[in-house]
């Protein structure tokens, strides 16, 4: 059995102890701060869903690339909570995937990517379509008279996104075993003698790993960048020659087109500060510290469940939808 210092050449930051045990502050982020960013996002998007599924008006084009953001960041949030609070139960390491085995190993990091993938995906959909409706309002009126293109599109995204995740899966899916260091078990002579990790088939695939991970989230960065300064812009102009007589409408849409925009701006504002960390890894090999990953990772976590309210802050459309199947 290798020893602890036996990676066969996979990287290795050295300010990161891979034989860590939990403490208290990472009981308390394990056990209660993730599982309340679970429950407030998977209870906010499925009441979402809910929604959707009972009024019929809210049956459109838009809603329908949301239904499915909604489906990924409830499956992203729980899929890597529940991950997370299982190895609390399972060891007493803070990094040890032996719970896992080879299986988990494959299949969570695929399934975790391509929920990652397809909301970056779905997020570029929906701005897009807001970039017709506000600069090509023709042909936008024409797709929103099309739903079920929409979700084809939605389809596809999945389709894309789970090819993406398959094609980066040798990443991480070697489950390693290693003896733990001797000053840690006899110290601890209940933990366990062994730890386990997910690593990469070789460095080459760690590296297609991360690329596959960080090319995409700049690339949609800034095709979103650019279409929300072009709506934004057109917006402008709109609102100049805008007369009275459309008023109405032109507030239905800019509520409309402000939500999604916020939508897909505190996405990538959410996950630019873990996607930068990864890209700083990769370069220079080394990131923040253990501390300042947690706060990255609840900045995702949070992302996948404020999306609910961030429709009925800004519209008000879909407010009255919420209060409309919620009321008493």
């Amino acid at each position: 059995m290798p020893n602890d210092t036996d990676f066969e050449g996979v990287p290795v930051m050295p300010e990161l102890d891979l034989f860590d045990v939990f403490d208290s502050s990472e009981t308390i982020i394990t056990i209660v701060l993730q599982p309340i960013f679970l429950a407030i996002g998977f209870t906010a998007n499925v009441a979402f869903l809910f929604v959707v599924g009972r009024l019929r008006h809210m049956r459109t084009a838009i809603n329908c690339l949301l239904i499915n953001l909604a489906v990924a960041d409830t499956l992203f949030l729980t899929v890597s909570v529940s991950q997370k609070v299982a190895r609390y139960l399972c060891t007493p390491y803070l990094k040890d995937d032996a719970f896992m085995g080879n299986a988990g190993c494959v299949s969570l990091k695929i399934l975790q990517d391509c929920c990652c993938m397809v909301s970056m995906i779905l997020i570029t959909l929906v701005s897009w379509q807001r970039f017709l409706a506000v600069c090509r309002p023709q042909s936008y009126m024409l797709q929103e008279k099309m739903t079920g293109a929409s979700c084809r599109h939605a389809g596809f995204s999945w389709i894309a996104a789970a090819i993406t995740a398959c094609f980066a899966g040798p990443s991480s899916s070697t489950f390693a075993v290693y003896s733990v260091p001797s000053n840690i078990t006899l110290s601890n002579p209940d933990f366990p003698k062994t730890i386990g990790f997910c690593t990469p088939v070789n460095v080459t695939w760690l590296y297609i790993g991360c690329l596959s991970q960080i090319l995409p989230f700049f690339a949609a960065f800034v095709l979103n960048f650019v279409l929300y300064w072009k709506i934004v812009t057109r917006m402008r102009r709109h609102t100049r020659s805008m007369s009275t007589g459309g008023a109405g409408a032109k507030r239905r849409r800019d509520q409309v087109t402000l939500m999604l925009v916020v939508t897909g701006a505190t996405f990538f504002l959410c996950l630019a500060p873990f996607e930068v960390n990864t890209l700083l890894m990769l370069i220079f090999k080394e990131g923040v510290t253990s501390q300042v990953m947690h706060v990255f990772r609840m900045l995702i976590y949070a992302n996948c469940a404020i999306n609910p309210f961030i429709y009925t802050a800004t519209n008000q459309c879909y407010r009255k939808a919420f209060k409309k199947v919620f009321s008493c």
